[in-house]
């Protein structure tokens, strides 16, 4: 049931009757949507029910299936149905965009970024105006984000890079801004300097009418339309009423829905295509797999004076740390702390400098140390927003898993029955059995994030280090995947958790680190 409030207003985008089909499967089905000037919207719904998807219909980069609907762009008041017009019209700042400059990896500051955006170009392709460069310092200047103008992107961390995008979008001076998931990856004080700006920008007159992809509270005080997505429909869309002067009571009043809506029973196809589960199966995991439940013993991870370096930057600075086999620990910090470079190097993915050293050990066997990489990816689970941007192929969710058990990315050869067999077991289990097929750069985040956490698990890992796991879940899948940690570690399996938000430490972690800077420190 559709609920809308509110008079006709300025017309900048309209979604009639829409649909996108990825494959064989609807990602939107039925789309009926209107973007008014001004009526900042806020985008929310389970994992997978199509929110990103509207956004691609917006900015013209998706079109409607065949013939299933049509997408309107209303530029000086007459209406145009050429996708051209929602790159001309529309900024965005999404997970695709990032992890289009993170595979890159090119040798650019985050000045050119921003100054690109001017001819729509990823990278900078002439020399700026003093003018321009003025413009960019004193944009990045209102965001704290001066120091990261003259750095280069390849030394940024997730949520640094995610703050040189938002000035980028809003650098380009367009109508519309587009922002999915924007605050995920960012430290308390990041997101509030980027709400704060948020919440300026949109005092403005001459502001673009912002259209958010939120699973996370809070939500803006400027937003002034939700529309809430299940299953790739739109299932209800509220408006503020006109002519309020604050939308701080429209916002208390949806708060509660975005923040802890239920996912659907799973007794039908559409839960299951979207990775759905009901309370009853997180709370019992009753069809957790069977291979999984002969957790091995841990591992021993001695970490001694250990310097880490990128580009002749020290990022992590003689760090030390024993992690005992049985042990579990949470490491809290801020953007560009450092977290994310240490534990690729806990997984032996970046070297330690001279004088530093990291000694893995199995429980069972202190003297016999991991030292080649294939050894240690067999023992050590992994996953991350890196690992998810490092799938560019288009494998399929089985690949991703069978890829796994080998610890690969990608597949080489056929797979074994054995194999087929466990993925297809831990594919029932998150909820991704109809999306077998599919392949990973086709899912939305929070199913992608899911689909990694499988992967990780597939070889049984000894140890599973977690960096931001919980980034682009709803409340449901992250209440999934915390209580399914909480079950492995129950059984034996130990996990090393990076996360910026101090409420998703579980309380059953053994020990707390924090850092910042680069320095590590032992907190518990």
């Amino acid at each position: 049931m559709t609920k809308t409030i509110g008079t006709e207003c300025s017309k900048l985008i309209e979604i009639k009757d829409a649909g996108v089909r990825h494959g064989d499967a609807w990602a939107v089905r039925g789309a009926d949507l209107t973007l008014c000037r001004g009526e900042h919207m806020l985008l929310y719904g389970p994992n997978g029910s199509g929110k990103s998807t509207v956004l691609g219909l917006m900015n013209g980069e998706l079109r409607p299936y065949g013939s299933a609907g049509t997408v309107i762009w209303y530029r000086g008041g007459i209406g145009d149905t050429s996708p051209l017009n929602g790159r001309q019209m529309c900024a965005t700042v999404s997970p695709r965009l990032q992890d289009y400059y993170t595979r890159q990896a090119w040798r650019i500051n985050g000045e050119e970024v921003v100054l690109a955006a001017s001819s729509d170009d990823y990278i900078l392709y002439r020399k700026p105006e003093p003018e321009e460069r003025q413009a960019v310092r004193s944009l990045a200047d209102a965001f704290g984000a001066v120091s990261l103008l003259e750095r280069q992107i390849t030394t940024f961390s997730r949520g640094e890079m995610r703050k040189v995008l938002i000035l980028r979008a809003l650098y380009a001076g367009k109508p519309v801004l587009l922002l999915d998931e924007v605050l995920c990856g960012l430290d308390e004080q990041s997101r509030d300097i980027v709400l704060d700006m948020l919440e300026k920008l949109a005092a403005r007159r001459d502001a673009p009418t912002m259209v958010m992809v939120k699973h996370r509270l809070p939500v803006p005080g400027f937003i002034r339309k939700a529309v809430r997505m299940e299953g790739g429909r739109i299932s209800s869309v509220t408006t503020a009423p006109h002519g309020a002067a604050s939308g701080q009571a429209f916002v208390s009043g949806i708060s509660d829905c975005v923040s802890f809506y239920r996912m659907a029973d799973d007794d039908s196809s559409t839960a299951d295509e979207v990775g759905e589960h009901t309370r009853e199966s997180i709370e019992k995991y009753a069809d957790i797999p069977e291979f999984l439940l002969d957790t091995p013993r841990g591992i021993d991870i001695c970490v001694a004076n250990a310097s880490v370096y990128i580009d002749h930057n020290e990022i992590v600075h003689g760090a030390d740390l024993h992690i005992k086999a049985g042990e579990s620990w949470a490491i809290l910090g801020g953007n560009g702390a450092g977290k994310s470079t240490f534990l690729l190097a806990l997984l032996g993915a970046y070297p330690v400098a001279a004088g530093g050293s990291i000694k893995r050990c199995y429980a069972e066997s202190p003297d016999e140390r991991l030292v080649l990489l294939e050894e240690i990816e067999r023992a050590v689970g992994y996953v991350s927003d890196a690992l998810q941007t490092g799938y560019t192929y288009d494998d399929t969710v089985r690949d991703v898993l069978i890829a796994g058990i080998r610890g690969h990315v990608g597949i080489w050869s056929g797979p074994t029955a054995e194999e087929v067999k466990k993925a297809e077991a831990m594919e029932r289990f998150l909820g991704l059995g109809r999306l077998s097929h599919r392949p990973i750069r086709s899912l939305s985040s929070g199913q992608a994030r899911l689909l990694l956490l499988g992967r990780a698990l597939m070889p049984v890992p000894r140890i599973v280090l977690l960096d931001e796991p919980y980034s682009g879940l709803d409340p449901s899948a992250r209440s999934f995947m915390a209580g399914l940690l909480a079950a492995l570690r129950r059984r034996g399996m130990q996990t090393v958790l990076v996360t910026h938000y101090e409420e998703d430490i579980p309380q059953d972690m053994s020990h707390v680190a924090e850092m910042k800077k680069g320095i590590l420190t032992v907190l518990r």
